[in-house]
């Protein structure tokens, strides 16, 4: 009976973090939904429910880890990007303490993109080379996150402005996402090309680039994210004054935005 009562305790126990976790996958996969339709009030509802869930039933850190994950996430887009910062490092911490390396690279590349939109740079550029560095190391294959990492840090170079340096990384990138074939990589590899071009004053390179992301790649695109191409080339076309082309690409790039205007991450593309 000494035995058996324990053995059963741990049973239980089991049971119900195998529920706990069923349920947690729920309500993530609905805050995902939302979040997806730019629906915040609705997401921050479940947020409220998975932060409940793990208040009173208590938690394991695979969890703990996925929660903070998903509040910095909810954090970003809706523009508060320090706390976004915050949440996120405690999460990469957990992931990183007991070794779950995808999610450990995955939330250190954004962690890159969220210091390179405070405009932190030195940060953005150890977090990517921490994620290329432990890809190398572990011996993990070139994919998507990889190669996500590479033109993130390809564009944190052109931040910088080592924009040879960024050229060759980009380029390198774009030779990857094509070996993967990921189109919407291959895009926005493209996009931080032309951006790229534009810096080092090549308008007739950053037109040609964003002409090909529309031309084949523009349905892979996120939609809230489509005008950046477009507002590019209308850069491109204002540096060579064909005032027309760039007033077409402007009017085009505000009407791509419109459906995402209530989100205050995007409200700087129009300052």
């Amino acid at each position: 009976m000494k035995v058996l009562l324990p053995l059963a305790f741990l049973f239980c126990l089991i049971k119900l973090q195998a529920q706990q976790s069923i349920i947690f996958k729920q309500l993530e996969d609905s805050l995902k939904s939302r979040m997806a339709r730019s629906d915040f009030k609705g997401a921050s509802q479940f947020l409220d429910k998975m932060d409940a869930l793990l208040a009173n039933h208590g938690n394991h850190d695979s969890l703990r880890m996925r929660l903070l994950d998903n509040h910095a996430f909810y954090r970003f887009r809706s523009g508060e990007y320090e706390e976004s910062v915050q949440q996120l490092a405690q999460a990469a911490a957990i992931a990183e303490l007991h070794e779950y390396w995808d999610a450990y690279l995955d939330m250190q590349n954004n962690l890159g993109m969220i210091y390179s939109k405070l405009g932190n740079n030195p940060k953005a550029m150890e977090a990517y080379q921490e994620v290329l560095k432990a890809s190398d190391s572990l011996g993990l294959p070139i994919d998507t996150d990889y190669v996500s990492t590479l033109v993130n840090y390809g564009n944190s170079l052109q931040s910088q402005g080592r924009l040879q340096r960024a050229d060759s990384i980009l380029a390198r990138g774009l030779v990857l996402a094509k070996e993967i074939k990921d189109s919407a990589l291959i895009a926005a590899t493209m996009k931080f090309m032309a951006k790229n071009a534009l810096e080092k004053n090549q308008p007739d390179l950053a037109i040609a680039l964003v002409d090909t992301i529309q031309n084949h790649y523009f349905g892979v695109i996120a939609p809230r994210i489509k005008d950046d191409p477009i507002y590019l080339r209308a850069a491109a076309h204002f540096k060579k004054k064909n005032f027309q082309d760039a007033e077409s690409d402007i009017v085009l790039a505000i009407e791509l935005m419109k459906d995402h205007l209530n989100d205050p991450s995007l409200v700087d593309k129009l300052i």
